[in-house]
């Protein structure tokens, strides 16, 4: 028909619409159709065949073999495999009904009286709150870098504790300028402004499948590729993520320890959807972009970042050195702050009470208890101090007893004792010395002294075996 519209015509050739027209030979042979089917199917496969008894006895069966293809389908339509991972119910006019089946065959009535909801609650599902993320360059500099997305909206957190020249500085204002407006100062003081990209990692709890289903329909709005559920899950994600920001403070936003801002945000959100009863866990938020806002002030944030950065490591490092040196002295930190505090009220017990009452001997002695228990470099000194003593209090009661042990032998024989006592000494001096000299008037004649000046060797000598070796052999005597 179509065709005839654009078929080319002679001048004074009339058209004949009930002899040309295809549609009307339709209506007037329909079973030119099946005659057309057949030429084709016996030009397909070579030779008549459509005057074969097995097409002829299809063409009788048609009635019945469309009625059993529409049983089976009938049939399978009843019957539902739901894979692992995955969780299905029936719905029955649009309300579920029975329970949540996953990884197993499920049976229900057939289509159009009940139909299956089958929901892939293993599957990680993106969501980003706010506009479309930043597109991150090989380098981002964020005083040269302009936001140009209309849609993308800072986040509000409260203001950094700065100094007031700090805020001079990054206000570009002297001490000579005029102050600002009274409100502006206020909500500056009050507010800052960050820029971020959160995205929320979610899927379908493990036991949330008819409270996900309950918590909103999936019908798609008009230009937008995210259906009524995603909109407010956003929603929601959003407003927790909002009102956390607003409390925080810049620099704990912008250089936040370790996983912090990330953990709180994702406690708060799931906190949110469970009151909700969206049926949603939360696996992860993440933060690929947190700056400040763009601009020429951004490039500011940097040096205080780094400033920041660099008084965090020095007072992690005296902490560390603190804790350190308090575990040398009292075994531990937790040990050395009860010790403080038990000298702090050692302390006030002898102002109040005096050095020598009472408590403030008991204070002292709950003091020195605590340190000897620290087993720490205090209770160390303690301790060889305590050694020290007795060392040399035994040392002088051994020589006392020694002294009263050998009063009997000197009134006994005082002569005797004496020189004893001094062959003793002399014994004990002269035991170590290599050369001894008897010196006095009357062993003179009578003393002979024969004095072999030789060293003994301490090792090999080497001489004595030459000699040894070059002795010639005695005579007569064999080779």
């Amino acid at each position: 028909f179509i065709l005839a519209l654009y078929r080319p015509r002679r001048i004074g050739d009339n058209p004949r619409a009930p002899f040309d027209s295809r549609i009307l030979s339709l209506f007037a042979a329909p079973d030119s159709i099946v005659r057309s089917i057949n030429e084709a199917v016996n030009y397909q496969f070579g030779f008549d065949i459509t005057s074969s008894w097995g097409y002829q006895l299809m063409l009788r069966s048609t009635a019945w073999l469309l009625v059993l293809g529409a049983t089976v389908l009938i049939a399978l339509s009843c019957v539902v495999v739901v894979p692992p991972g995955q969780q299905a119910v029936r719905l029955r006019g649009g309300a579920i009904v029975g329970d949540v089946y996953e990884g197993t065959v499920m049976l229900k009535w057939p289509w159009p009286i009940e139909t299956a909801s089958v929901q892939d609650v293993a599957r990680l599902r993106n969501l980003v709150l706010g506009a479309q993320p930043v597109k991150v360059g090989a380098v981002n500099v964020w005083s040269e870098e302009a936001n140009s997305d209309p849609d993308r909206y800072p986040y509000m957190v409260a203001a950094p504790l700065l100094s007031e020249q700090v805020q001079k500085d990054l206000s570009g204002r002297s001490d000579g300028d005029a102050q600002p407006d009274a409100s502006a100062a206020a909500v500056s003081q009050r507010f800052a402004l960050v820029d971020a990209d959160i995205v929320m990692t979610y899927r379908i709890a493990p036991k949330g499948l008819l409270e996900w289903l309950a918590f909103a329909s999936d019908t798609r709005v008009r230009r937008t590729a995210s259906d009524m559920r995603e909109r407010i899950l956003r929603d929601i994600a959003l407003r927790e993520v909002t009102r956390y920001l607003s409390t925080q403070p810049m620099d704990a936003v912008l250089s936040p320890r370790g996983d912090s801002l990330i953990r709180s945000l994702r406690e708060r959100i799931q906190a949110s959807f469970d009151a909700a009863k969206a049926g949603v866990e939360v696996v992860a938020i993440q933060v690929p972009t947190l700056r400040p806002p763009a601009g020429q002030g951004a490039g500011m944030f940097e040096e205080i970042s780094i400033d920041m950065q660099n008084a965090r490591k020095l007072r992690e490092e005296a902490d560390r050195m603190a804790r350190a040196t308090m575990a040398s002295i009292a075994g531990s930190p937790e040990r050395a702050d009860g010790i403080v505090a038990a000298i702090a009220a050692l302390d006030s017990a002898e102002q109040e009470s005096g050095v020598d009452s009472a408590v403030a001997m008991e204070k002292r002695a709950v003091v020195e208890r605590l340190v000897v228990e620290s087993k720490g470099g205090a209770a160390r000194v303690i301790s060889q101090a305590r050694a020290k003593r007795w060392a040399i209090v035994m040392g002088a009661a051994g020589d006392s007893a020694e002294v009263l042990g050998q009063a009997p032998s000197f009134h006994a024989a005082p002569e005797l004792y004496k020189q004893f006592r001094t062959m003793q000494v002399l014994g004990r001096a002269l035991a170590g010395v290599r050369v001894k000299y008897v010196l006095g008037e009357s062993v003179s004649g009578r003393t002979d002294i024969d004095v072999t000046m030789k060293q003994a060797e301490s090792g090999l000598n080497l001489a004595d075996y030459l000699e040894k070796k070059e002795k010639p052999p005695a005579t007569g005597e064999g080779k």
